[in-house]
Order: structure tokens, then sequence, then C-alpha cells
């Protein structure tokens, strides 16, 4: 356990203990002060290594050589505030091999003066060390260290400079260097951990090198939420904002990341980090329903969770973890085949819902359609009718099975309110047998074969946009515009970036709950 001070989380004067078990991870956006507050942590607890981001990567094969202590206080005035550059590759290389010289000194006079039969044994350099991380991390490509000079190995065994590495490989080497060299039991602070360094490596790297120097308290500075998410075990912080205040100095305000039964921990990190209400919604990252919903809702962050009842159970356990109470989120899922009853359930938990079946039904509703075809030089009218009596004809063609379907939703959802909580055979047959009984299944029948038919019967096209959901619908009118279902939805989505934008999106938001009615 290490006591770490940091500033007041409310921005109070009196400063906090915070005691850490295993590492820190400050995370924070642009702007809320990270890289201060790690020079406010270096320059507040005496045994600190602080690694900046703003660091030169220049690697010099031959760095000059120097003795160990002329090295050391070489390395140690090229320390730097927060705003400047750090350029101390060079002279850390210098203090790797002087240090190693001299381990190597030491043996030879101990060598020399050794009369006992028992064998000596040479202590790790740090060189050493280094190399035994690289090899785990860079199994592909060997670095020698050798009379004052460094060169790397391919795998074909071809030996060339160190500078010819890689931007990843070359940080590694200095990131390992740097925190081989602290000291003893120090206070590690790095800012921007995963700069230039591929996610898959940086897990990887800072494993091998918390496990190497276990003695030491690593806080790592960053923005990116996979690489937090790496670090397990950590006790995580997240920066809410900076500001600089006359009478004050400087002021942080942050909170630590609490636990959330249910959440991957980068999508946790990534909710608490949001300025913006939540707005849970279906779809994946970079597909075309989460691109319309970023654009219907600015004012959100907009959170895809695949499929619906991954909405609903987000939704449900942000709004329920008192951990989380200053957080406002909110589902939003395609209607379906889902009855009133259970719409008006879900919709007291936060659930709101398109009007229509299913988000691609978004894309026939009229106005889409008549504003694509006059886009591609279509008659407006005819493409609008032609869409329009397919749909009301695919469906009329499935009627029965609509009908069917629907009903036994709504009787599914109906058996689930079974009380769970009977004990004893007999009192839980009579809870099933008195539940079973007070369904009418003629009336659920009759109600949805009506609803179906009058949509049919009427022509309905909103209805039947409301109603039906058939998976393939969307490519199937694609045909009509002479365009592949992808190339539909992609040409909508090109159309939101541009002057047809507003128009669009206004037409698309007759269908969707507005941001005001998402928070009643």
């Amino acid at each position: 356990m290490k006591e770490l001070q940091l500033p007041n989380r409310e921005g109070k004067i009196e400063k906090e203990v915070l005691s850490i078990n295993d590492s820190l991870v400050i995370i924070g956006a642009n702007g809320t002060g990270k890289s201060r507050l790690g020079h406010y942590i270096a320059a507040n607890h005496l045994n600190t290594e602080r690694i900046s981001a703003q660091r030169v990567l220049m690697l010099d094969p031959n760095p000059p050589f120097r003795s160990y202590t002329d090295a050391l206080q070489h390395l140690n005035s090229g320390n730097v505030d927060v705003t400047m550059l750090q350029n101390d590759y060079t002279n850390l290389l210098s203090v790797l091999f002087a240090k190693t010289t001299l381990r190597d000194s030491k043996f030879v006079e101990l060598y020399k003066t050794h009369t006992s039969d028992k064998k000596l044994e040479i202590s790790e350099s740090i060189i050493e060390q280094l190399i035994r991380i690289w090899n785990t991390i860079f199994p592909h490509r060997k670095i020698n260290f050798n009379d004052n000079t460094i060169n790397a190995i391919d795998q074909e065994g071809k030996t060339y400079v160190a500078n010819q590495l890689s931007d990843g490989e070359r940080v590694a080497i200095y990131l390992i260097a740097k925190c081989m060299l602290a000291p003893e039991k120090a206070f590690i602070v790095i800012d921007e951990p995963e700069l230039h360094l591929h996610k898959a490596l940086m897990t990887r790297l800072w494993n091998e090198v918390e496990k190497e120097r276990n003695d030491c308290l690593f806080i790592y500075i960053t923005h990116e939420l996979d690489f937090a998410a790496s670090r397990v075990n950590a006790t995580k912080i997240w920066l809410r904002e900076y500001s600089l205040e006359t009478n004050v100095g400087n002021i942080w305000r942050w909170d630590i990341v609490p636990d959330a039964e249910g959440f991957p921990e980068n999508l946790l990190l990534e909710i608490i980090g949001s300025r913006k209400p939540i707005l849970f919604v279906e779809g994946i990252k970079g597909s075309y329903d989460h691109a319309i919903y970023q654009y219907c809702y600015p004012n959100y962050t907009v959170i895809p969770r695949e499929g619906a009842k991954n909405v609903i159970t987000s939704t449900i356990a942000i709004r329920n973890n008192q951990a989380l109470h200053t957080i406002h989120a909110y589902g939003l899922v395609d209607r379906d085949y889902r009855s009133d009853a259970e719409i008006e359930t879900l919709k007291k938990n936060g659930i709101k819902f398109i009007e229509v079946a299913e988000v691609e039904n978004l894309l026939l509703i009229p106005k889409i359609l008549k504003l694509i075809a006059k886009h591609i030089v279509f008659d407006e009218e005819d493409i609008y009718k032609k869409v329009s009596d397919f749909i009301l004809n695919s469906l009329e063609n499935n009627l029965e099975k609509e009908i069917s379907f629907t009903t036994s939703l709504e009787i599914n959802f109906k058996l689930n309110a079974l009380n769970t909580k009977q004990q004893g055979l007999e009192n839980i047959k009579k809870a099933t047998t008195d539940l079973v009984a007070s369904i009418d299944f003629d009336e659920i029948y009759d109600r949805h074969a009506t609803l179906y038919r009058n949509i049919v019967e009427t022509k309905n096209y909103d209805s039947a946009l409301k109603h039906y959901t058939r998976k393939g619908l969307l490519s199937e009118v694609s045909n009509f515009f002479g365009l592949r279902y992808e190339a539909y939805s992609s040409l909508i989505l090109r159309l939101l970036k541009t002057d047809k934008s507003q128009e669009i999106i206004s037409a698309l938001r007759e269908y969707l709950p507005s941001e005001m009615n998402l928070e009643t």
C-alpha cells in the first residue's frame, strides 16, 4: 500500500491522501489538466521519476562516453517543466552504458581480491534487464548494446544502427530505460504511456516493466480508454475539469472510477468521461444507425450496444447505480413487435422508442424516399408509390405470419409476469394456472389481426413502417433506385455531410423522440 498526495477532488485547499494498492491511472479529456497534475505530483513527492509526454525520440546509436557521475548529472540537468520538450534520450543512453561499465569495473576489482572458493555472481545490469524485457515484447528483433554502440538485428540476422528502429521500438527502449533507472521505491509518473505504441504492445510492455519494478508506484496519465482498461488492478481517477484561479492556483476536480458490474471497463470509462448525457442505442460503432443517431442527437454521447437487450440493461444499470447518480442515461430502441403495455413499462426505466418497427425502416420513410429520388433524378412520386405498394403487398403476403408472431410475443411478455417467489409445488401450479387463465388469447389475436388487416385495407404506409418488421426490406427497396443495399444507406450517410443534412435530420426526427422527450 502506497500513499499519494493529490489536490482536493472538489477544488478545496486541503490536499487528499489516496492509498494505492497496485498502480494509479489518471484519465481525462483534453483541457482537464492531466499533464499539470503529473507535474504537481512530481513536485509534491521527493522520490519521483516523471516521464513527459513531450519527449524527443531521436536515438543516438553512439552516445558520448562519460563517467557514471557525469552522465547522471547531464541526465538530471535535463529535467523540464510541464510545457517543455524532454530531450534527454542521448543522456539516458550514456547513463545506461556508464552504469554498466561501473558495474563491470567493480566486479573486476572484487574478482582481483576474491580468495574464497565460492563462485562470484555478477549482478544483472540495467542494459541486461532492458534487453530481457525487449525480447519479451519484440521477439522478432534483437538489440545489442556493445562498445558504447547500439545495434539492431532483424530476423534474417542483418545488423543495422538502432536509429533506424520504428518510433514504437525507440520509445520502448526509452521508457524501459527510464523506469529501470528510477530510484528505489520511486513514484514513476508517465504522461501518455501509450504514445507511439501499438495497442497489442503497450499492455505487454507495461506489464513487464511493472513486474520488474514492483517496488515502485506507477502513475499513468492518459486519455486512451483502452490503455486505462488494460491496467486491470489499478486505481483509476477521472479528471472532470481544471482551472487556474488567481487567488488559489491550480484547481482540479476529479472522481474515483467506481465499480459497475456488467460493464466492460473501457465502456464505463467512456460513460464517466462524457460531459453530455448518455444515449444507448442499438447497432455497433460505425454502423449507419449509430451515425444517424449521432447526427440526430448532437447533445448526447451516443453509445451503441448492439441489440435492444443490451441497450435496456445498460440504461437500467446506470440509472440504478448510486455511484453513477450524476450520469443521465437513456436508451433508444426499435419498436419491433412490442406491445403498448411493454413499451409503457420500459419507458418508466428511461427507454424510448423510434416510431417505426426497426431502424432500417427510418430509411424508408416518405420524405427520405423522395429526397433520395430527387437527388438521383428519379420521379419522387413514382418512387414513393412503387416502394409503398411493394411494402404493403409484402405485408399482405405475410399477414398471418405477422399476426401470429406478434400475438405470441405479447403472450410471452404477459407470461413473464409469473411470480417466481412462490414456494411449494401447489402454489407454483396455482400461480401459473391463474396467470394463464388471466390471458385473453382471443382478444390478443383479434387485436393484432385487426391492426394488420386495417393497414393492408387502408394502404396505410406510415402504419406499415411502424408495425411491419422484415429483414431484407431495405435491400429489396434499394433496387427501385438502381442501388445495392449498402450503396443506398451509404448515400444517405454521405448526404448527411452535405447541405442536405438538415433536411434529412428534420425528416428523421419526425419518427424519433425529441431530446426533450428523451428526458421525460
